[in-house]
């Protein structure tokens, strides 16, 4: 679950593998009592749920941990051969799918969408924040400059 995505489908078959071993399973042809709706099993406990997993959220989480781990970490082996491949002069959420891509690849970039919901910048010295192409400004829709960069300042910094 931490490196594909994982069809739907089988996350509802081992959900519902989930539910019959909590519920008990057809004895003497019996079936157990449902005494909750399984959407219910799966709320925190604070909410009166039993905190079961839903497995296609958590699929996601585990996923969206790799990809915070590609935006944080530069200097794993895994960052290095996917921004190689993948990402080669863009941040890892400005990256497209790009052609042919491996299944890893589609789980991960799938998650780009999640991470930017919580992501904001910090920009410290900001000698890595490319004024032109990062988005940095934060009064701005677009969070970049509007103008395009003047010659030989394309790799200019904010510091």
């Amino acid at each position: 679950m931490r490196a594909f995505i994982i069809p739907s489908s089988l996350c509802e078959e081992l959900e519902r593998i989930m539910n019959s071993f909590y519920w008990g399973s057809k004895k003497n042809g019996r079936r157990g009592i449902n005494w909750m709706k399984w959407d219910k099993l799966t709320l925190h406990k604070s909410r009166g749920g039993l905190s079961f997993r839903d497995m296609e959220a958590f699929n996601l989480s585990m996923l969206g941990k790799q990809s915070w781990k590609l935006l944080t970490d530069s200097n794993s082996l895994l960052t290095r051969v996917l921004k190689a491949k993948y990402f080669p002069r863009m941040d890892f959420l400005d990256a497209p799918l790009g052609h042919n891509p491996s299944y890893a690849w589609r789980g991960l970039w799938s998650t780009q969408s999640l991470l930017t919901l919580g992501h904001r910048w910090k920009i410290g010295a900001g000698s890595n924040i490319n004024v032109w192409y990062m988005p940095w400004i934060h009064n701005i829709p677009s969070h970049k400059p509007s103008t395009p960069p003047p010659p030989f300042f394309e790799d200019l910094t904010v510091n």
